[in-house]
């Protein structure tokens, strides 16, 4: 068997590696990019609270179960004898009643949840108009900082 060898032969020369000319340059701020991924982030967010914070059910809905239940009342009272029937037919109002008050408060409740999502969604909006300008100037101070160094390193270069 052939062994490789680990090193080279004394014999033979390693050619020197050719050192880098240049360091890694550091990018410039790209201003479009950052608006595109900051919407896009604004986009994501809105959708989100719209999914999250969905309304459920109408307050006005339940008048229509109201009347519904008043009825049931009524019909049932006619045909109601004494007392004892009289209170079973109270407490069938009284439970389709409930109901439908419980309803219309969790209505009420999610037409609530409506107008803070407004508030969300206005402030995600003013949250990305923020982050959009802001990112804008610190970029355009990156980028006036890069080719102020560029420059001084052309006359550097020159002055050599």
């Amino acid at each position: 068997m052939d062994k490789v060898p680990m090193s080279p032969p004394p014999n033979e020369q390693i050619p020197p590696t050719q050192p880098r000319s240049k360091a890694k340059q550091p990018r410039s701020f790209n201003k479009h990019a950052y608006r595109a991924w900051v919407w896009i982030i604004v986009a994501v967010c809105a959708l989100l609270t719209l999914i999250g914070l969905a309304s459920v059910g109408d307050p006005s809905s339940a008048e229509n179960q109201m009347a519904v239940a008043e009825l049931t009342k009524s019909s049932n009272d006619s045909r109601a004898q004494g007392a004892p029937q009289q209170q079973v037919v109270n407490g069938w109002f009284t439970t389709d009643a409930l109901t439908t008050i419980s309803q219309q408060l969790s209505g009420i409740h999610e037409a609530g949840r409506y107008t803070s999502r407004l508030y969300f969604l206005a402030l995600i909006a003013s949250l990305g108009v923020a982050a959009d300008i802001i990112g804008r100037s610190f970029g355009a101070q990156h980028n006036a900082r890069l080719a102020q160094a560029a420059q001084t390193s052309k006359s550097t270069d020159i002055s050599l």
